[in-house]
């Protein structure tokens, strides 16, 4: 199936697939947030109609957590099955004064629509359905899919993990299909061979009663901020490395054959400091930039709450003061024993006269899968090449898609993780957008991956 093929299917399908798009981005489904829990099922149920009305049969699930909707099309046999895995539920739009527009009333400027999860990852999991929906309609989907998307991605995906021992004899596939992940450009998709995963925790400093006036008490009592910055500093050494003792276990030096299929894509230097507003000069820098975000652990802080933050100084010293630290971690880790290692070099750097507490609240595991080699992936390769003219990159995705290692394991299926996004969507901050151009990427993508897979039986 050539790209111009696929591009009248496109147009024959573009008003009814936009408008289901648009009414998608219109849920509040923050998974941050209780009181959005309704607004999550809402969403859920929406899609399991919208399924419904595809041609496929829905159900929804539940979890510990919020709703999974699920949508399956039983094929032939002999014929793949595909399980694919997306999430309806968005980060919180804070801040809201930088937004330009409602974040939950789509509005289109130009060729790119505007809303909270317009491309992570209502966007990407519309233009999947859409396609499923073409293929049932003029009865060429021959193989079997099952659909998850979830609810609770953004924040760890707990309670699907907790449901997968329960679903696994039903999910078991041939292929897993993601599409959260990103292109290089806007030409130049990406095959992601690993994902990382999380660490986050929490570093609290307190102990005093109040706040105190920094003149009556500075230079007598500890401060809670000044002894946050310190621990926080003996965590990083000056060459962009963690300072951590046993924080790097078992990860090891990249291997040549890996590198030679990540160098396929230069690092353009000044187009990163163009798109984020600083050279790539963080972390280890004895290491390339696509080996530090992808095959390296890291540590970063993401957030510290002390003090007055209003206008003007207010000359109190805080009683507490709170950081926030995400560590990505690399296949050969465990989070568990990497917090260990964390724990013990904070109560040994800490100092008397304050109190110091470390909490943990979020880990996932990382994976790494070199599926670039399997038949699957060649097959899908040529179907990259037909839309684009070129195979997707192999690459290493330096975010995280949590719930992704659990269901490789559970399903048994090769991942196939080639997504349609873009640096200048602005995930996860305000104005967060997707072209119309990268939807119906998204959507050829799928046609043609489903109508390969409808023709190849089982080898």
């Amino acid at each position: 199936m050539d790209s111009n093929e696929l591009e009248n299917i496109f147009s024959s399908i573009k008003t009814k697939a936009l408008n289901d798009w648009e009414e998608l981005l219109k849920f509040k489904s923050n998974s941050f947030a209780s009181e959005h829990k309704q607004d999550c099922r809402k969403c859920a149920e929406w899609l399991c109609q919208k399924m419904q009305e595809y041609g496929l049969k829905s159900n929804l699930l539940e979890t510990s957590g919020n709703p999974v909707a699920c949508g399956t099309f039983k094929g032939d046999p002999d014929k793949p099955h595909i399980l694919f895995y997306g999430h309806y539920d968005v980060q919180p739009e804070d801040p809201i004064e930088l937004w330009h527009s409602d974040p939950f009333q789509p509005e289109w400027r130009g060729d790119r629509l505007y809303a909270r999860g317009a491309q992570d990852n209502k966007g990407q999991v519309m233009s999947f359905l859409q396609g499923v929906r073409t293929l049932i309609d003029s009865d060429q989907l021959k193989c079997s899919i099952t659909i998850l998307v979830e609810g609770e991605e953004e924040v760890g995906s707990h309670g699907l993990v907790k449901s997968l021992p329960e679903w696994k004899d039903w999910l078991k596939a041939d292929v897993l299909v993601v599409m959260d992940t990103t292109m290089a450009n806007a030409d130049t998709p990406l095959l992601m061979l690993g994902i990382r995963g999380i660490l986050g925790f929490e570093i609290e400093v307190d102990g005093l009663k109040k706040d105190l006036h920094s003149g009556l008490h500075g230079g007598i009592v500890r401060n809670p901020v000044n002894e946050l910055i310190r621990l926080i500093s003996t965590m990083f050494n000056l060459d962009g490395s963690v300072a951590v003792d046993g924080f790097y276990d078992g990860v090891q030096e990249p291997d040549e054959n890996l590198l030679a299929k990540l160098n396929q894509l230069p690092f353009d230097e000044e187009l990163y400091k163009n798109e984020v507003g600083l050279p790539p000069c963080g972390g280890e820098l004895r290491f390339s930039p696509y080996v530090r975000n992808g095959l390296r652990p890291t540590m970063d802080v993401i957030g510290i709450t002390a003090g007055y933050q209003g206008e003007g100084i207010k000359s109190v010293i805080p009683a507490r003061a709170l950081a926030k630290i995400s560590c990505r971690m690399v296949a050969s880790q465990n989070p568990d024993n990497v917090f260990s290692r964390i724990e013990e070099h904070i109560n040994k750097n800490k100092l008397e006269g304050i109190n110091v507490n470390v909490r943990k609240k979020e880990e996932t595991l990382a994976m790494f899968e070199d599926v670039s080699d399997t038949k699957i992936v060649r097959d899908v390769q040529n179907i990259v090449k037909d839309i684009f003219g070129k195979e997707a990159v192999p690459y290493l995705c330096g975010a995280s898609i949590p719930i992704i290692p659990d269901l490789v394991r559970a399903s048994g299926a090769v991942p196939v993780l080639i997504g349609f996004g873009l640096e200048e969507d602005s995930i996860h901050s305000p104005n967060e957008s997707y072209s119309l151009q990268q939807f119906k990427q998204g959507f050829m993508y799928s046609v043609g991956l489903l109508r390969k897979f409808s023709e190849s039986p089982l080898s």
